[in-house]
């Protein structure tokens, strides 16, 4: 697969109720992987601006794939208090160096329908290199031989045992 193919990595961006240019842009992180040629899964995490309040942050799903220099996936948040489970659609465009997404979103139909549009850019990309540096092993603890061997307790039964 080449670079200009593969959207796996790591991306940081926003998306917008309207198309407007001062609309509110609420903030977003994914993680993107290839599973097939031209096609990916991946998470999202931004911020709550519609559900419970007691919910901080809402998690989604994300799966699509590419066709040329265009992107389209659907992103399903993870259900919570409050959650639409609706699948929203983003139809984007893929810049030439694969490190840009751009283009609308929309979900639901008649008078639930809600547009907008949305941009993320590549933070790193996804390779086996940077899974090599990142991937955290459990460090194997091993304690000094003196606090492995169990001591025996003083003699603490009262008696003097000094003459």
């Amino acid at each position: 697969m080449t670079d200009a193919n593969d959207i796996a990595g790591y991306w940081t961006g926003w998306y917008a109720y309207g198309t407007a240019a001062d609309d509110q842009r609420i903030p977003f992180s994914a993680f993107l992987e290839s599973v097939a040629e031209l096609e990916f899964t991946g998470t999202t995490l931004e911020p709550n601006t519609f559900a419970a309040p007691m919910l901080r942050e809402l998690s989604a799903d994300v799966m699509g794939e590419m066709a040329g220099e265009s992107v389209i996936f659907e992103k399903l948040y993870h259900p919570g208090p409050e959650v639409h489970q609706a699948h929203i659609q983003y139809l984007g465009r893929l810049s030439d160096e694969a490190s840009r997404i751009f283009g609308e979103w929309h979900v639901g139909t008649g008078e639930d329908f809600l547009s907008g549009h949305f941009e993320m850019v590549r933070l790193s990309r996804r390779t086996a290199e940077a899974d090599a540096i990142f991937s955290v092993e459990s460090p194997t603890f091993q304690l000094p031989d003196e606090l492995t061997r169990p001591s025996t307790p003083p003699d603490t039964d009262g008696e003097d045992t000094q003459s």
